[in-house]
């Protein structure tokens, strides 16, 4: 019977540990056990390999061995081309998160994040039980499903690249693509002649992002308020930009233009000149 999934857990370390199901299906739910009672130490995560010591029956901990296969560097390479194309990833997985285009990136690449059927996690064990994977082990893949929910980067690691390294090429892939910066502006760093307006509703997906693209403002035909196309396109601001508190906001600041706009179209051209006159003597005072 395949694993459970937890749904307390984070979705990549449930993928993670249900990518195991088959020869370990049965080892991971004793191994959790293990793991839990914190028999695991010593945990050390490097490019396709983990060792751990983890302690058993007997006076000495059992050293684990877990190797998974890496991906050369021309996947490498192209898996980077992929991430670099949004800068949110990368942000993304700094604050603790994987988004779903993370592993996309892969696919793109022609290759796996997580392990396939096809594909084996050698595990090793000093242990006296003959049956592998033993418990022992499994106790490991539950110590790194926890680490990889406190940091992505430790799936990337198992696939071959630690996570200053792949910082490293995903900045290095974004520099390739940057155009010469004049006017002394600092390098990556688009001059504002350069920068080319955006279409806001072709960029909806990105808007929330921590690292969106520069937005045109809506048109003045464009109805704001509650019922604007342009909040309801955008869907709800990330809980880290302010979340529903944000969009209520928003929704009132947008009627309050939508009601002051209708105000001063509806003015003809001499009363709205003496308005906005005497606008900005109050502001001057």
């Amino acid at each position: 019977m395949p694993r459970r999934k937890n749904a307390d857990r984070r979705w990549w370390a449930d993928r993670w540990l249900g990518a195991l199901d088959g020869p370990w299906e049965g080892r991971l739910s004793r191994g959790r056990t293990y793991a839990q009672a914190g028999r695991v130490h010593d945990l050390q995560i490097e490019p396709g390999l983990v060792t751990a010591r983890v302690i058993g029956t007997r006076p000495t901990p059992y050293r684990v061995e877990l190797r998974l296969p890496t991906l050369d560097d021309a996947v490498w390479a192209r898996v980077v081309e992929g991430l670099a194309r949004r800068a949110d990833t990368e942000a993304a997985m700094l604050n603790g998160d994987l988004p779903p285009e993370a592993e996309a990136a892969f696919a793109l690449a022609g290759a796996f994040l997580f392990p396939t059927p096809d594909e084996r996690v050698a595990a090793s064990c000093s242990c006296p039980d003959w049956v592998r994977p033993c418990k022992h082990a499994a106790a490991v893949m539950h110590v790194v499903a926890a680490q990889m929910e406190r940091d992505p980067f430790v799936l990337f690691a198992l696939r071959g690249r630690m996570r200053d390294e792949l910082l490293a090429m995903l900045r290095a892939e974004r520099a390739k693509g940057a155009p010469a910066a004049p006017n002394g502006a600092a390098p990556g760093e688009p001059s504002p002649e350069l920068a080319a307006p955006v279409d806001l509703a072709r960029s909806v997906e990105r808007f929330w992002a921590f690292d969106p693209p520069a937005e045109q403002p809506a048109s003045s035909a464009e109805p704001t308020g509650e019922g604007s196309p342009v909040l309801k396109r955008l869907g709800q601001p990330p809980r880290a930009l302010g979340g529903a508190e944000l969009r209520r906001e928003l929704e009132t600041a947008y009627q309050l233009l939508a009601e002051r706009a209708r105000e001063v179209l509806t003015l003809d051209p001499a009363s709205r000149r003496a308005r906005q006159h005497a606008e900005d003597g109050t502001a001057e005072g």
